[in-house]
């Protein structure tokens, strides 16, 4: 199969099926996540898009906290932003670069979230 991006996770407060602390990833055509975000922490992952190889993310939490997303671009604008009541998102990135996705759990309970990557649909 052919990657399709590129990414690191990097926290220190995570269990995830990634094993290690800074793990670099080649996905195939479709990948899955799952992790655990601690009470009031922050989950990074760094995304490399590649030249006609836009990204497809749909992140779903199990409910137990609210959980905010941001996307920000090498040039440290924000390219997305989901900052609702819910642990749910989904979004894409069509231009090639690295962006840095934060997922942002806002309240006192742990999170466990599914981050599927892929190709987009159609």
């Amino acid at each position: 199969m052919k990657a399709i991006a590129e990414i690191s996770i990097r926290s220190k407060l995570i269990r995830s099926t990634v094993a290690g602390f800074l793990t670099m990833m080649n996905m195939a055509a479709a990948e899955t996540i799952n992790s655990q975000i601690g009470a009031n922490r922050t989950l990074r992952i760094t995304l490399k898009v590649g030249q006609d190889k836009p990204l497809s993310i749909e992140i779903s939490g199990n409910g137990n906290s609210d959980l905010d997303f941001r996307v920000v671009d090498s040039n440290g604008k924000t390219v997305y932003e989901d900052l609702d009541d819910t642990d749910y998102t989904s979004f894409k990135l069509e231009n090639p670069g690295v962006y840095n996705l934060y997922i942002i759990n806002t309240q006192g309970v742990v999170n466990d979230c599914e981050i599927d990557i892929g190709e987009p649909d159609g």
